[in-house]
């Protein structure tokens, strides 16, 4: 069996594991690896945020702890996403 190999904390839910059950179904064995580390990146990513002549026009947060940063690069912009029309 093919294994895979997810960079992330293992979760389940009511005992269910989707990776494990999506991939099994695929034919593959999946191994998890834990976070080691984390650290957000608040200054990097408030400038990405507050950069209004960026042309990206949404984020996709795939994580409980991506959405805190997210949030917390935001507040620092000093509420510039909330302040202009075109973000709104």
């Amino acid at each position: 069996m093919t294994r895979v190999v997810l960079f992330k904390t293992r979760s389940e839910v009511n005992g269910y594991d989707a990776y494990i059950q999506t991939f099994a179904q695929a034919g593959f064995e999946v191994r998890y690896i834990p976070v080691l580390q984390e650290e957000f990146h608040i200054d990097e990513l408030s400038q990405f945020i507050s950069d209004k002549k960026a042309d990206w026009a949404g984020v996709v947060i795939t994580s409980k702890r991506g959405a805190e940063g997210w949030v917390k690069a935001a507040q620092r912009c000093d509420g510039a996403l909330s302040s202009t029309s075109e973000y709104s």
